[in-house]
């Protein structure tokens, strides 16, 4: 350590590493991370809850310092659903866990016993492989919505839009009216997006052709977020199997086997050309991915 004295590498080591951290229980942390999580979107809040409301039930009422991470492993096995389930409940935990390392109820300056959980325990192939809409049943889905939901599975499933994208945008930024826009490609600025950078999906010709009666339409293309439940409820009275994401996994399913193009559909979507190869290559054929963006209005 020299020529740094031992005695103040030990001050240094005491004030980080030593540091005191306050006692939480696990009742007590989740509700502070719901509040500060607030102003982030009602779906990735409401998903934190539900997660997280498991825990509580398990754990509530120990010091969130004091389990260990055996725990938490044993605790995700025994969790019924398939993989993805888990995946998705141990993603909320870490986001607890480094909350409260924030919040000095841990140790800021080692990981947390989270970070030893076998990520990979809760991985398969099935996690990966997106559920999608066919032609066929895109065509049945959209005749079936009433106009008020036609935009968003418009923007989603034939732009690639995200569902909390969607709640911020305007009409103006999806017909190329306002400055700084592109005539025939929806514009999603830096911050409406997922990935805090801009995005100009094109709006492809059956895209257009399903949103030409709202060409005149102002303010938000989604005014009500419950509109994304209501095409849920419509999905399942059609007979269709829903995912939360099966709509835009639907657009860049097709759009990359209509293209053959990874790094173009990365751009549209705003994924990463290593996630569009993992995930959605050759999911459905060429013939398929073309015949997707000839669904048109009848």
């Amino acid at each position: 350590m020299k020529p740094v004295p031992l005695v103040q590498v030990a001050q240094a080591y005491r004030e980080q590493i030593l540091r005191p951290v306050q006692h939480r229980k696990v009742s007590e942390v989740v509700p502070e991370l719901l509040e500060a999580k607030k102003f982030r979107s009602s779906r990735h809040v409401q998903t934190l809850r539900n997660d997280l409301a498991r825990f509580v039930t398990d754990f509530g009422d120990r010091n969130i310092a004091t389990i260990r991470s055996l725990e938490i492993e044993s605790w995700l096995d025994s969790i019924e659903g398939n993989p993805r389930t888990r995946l998705n409940i141990f993603g909320s935990l870490t986001n607890l866990y480094n909350f409260a390392k924030r919040r000095e109820y841990l140790p800021r300056q080692i990981s947390t016993e989270a970070d030893y959980v076998d990520r990979a325990k809760y991985q398969d192939g099935e996690i990966h492989r997106p559920r999608v809409f066919n032609p066929e049943q895109m065509s049945k889905f959209l005749t079936a919505c009433p106009a008020r939901l036609v935009p968003l599975v418009v923007l989603a499933g034939f732009c690639g839009v995200r569902r909390d994208e969607i709640l911020r945008l305007d009409w103006k930024d999806v017909f190329g009216k306002a400055e700084g826009t592109i005539a025939g490609h929806v514009t999603v600025w830096a911050d409406q997006a997922k990935t805090k950078r801009r995005r100009i999906p094109p709006l492809l010709p059956n895209a257009a052709a399903w949103l030409k009666p709202f060409r005149d339409s102002t303010g938000l293309v989604c005014p009500v977020p419950d509109r994304f439940v209501q095409l849920t409820d419509l999905a399942r009275k059609q007979g269709l199997t829903w995912s939360h994401n099966v709509l835009r996994d639907s657009f860049i399913s097709h759009r990359v086997a209509a293209t053959h193009n990874i790094g173009q559909v990365a751009l549209e979507a705003g994924n990463s050309p290593a996630i569009i190869q993992e995930s959605y290559l050759e999911l459905v054929s060429k013939a398929q991915g073309k015949a997707y963006f000839k669904v048109l209005p009848a």
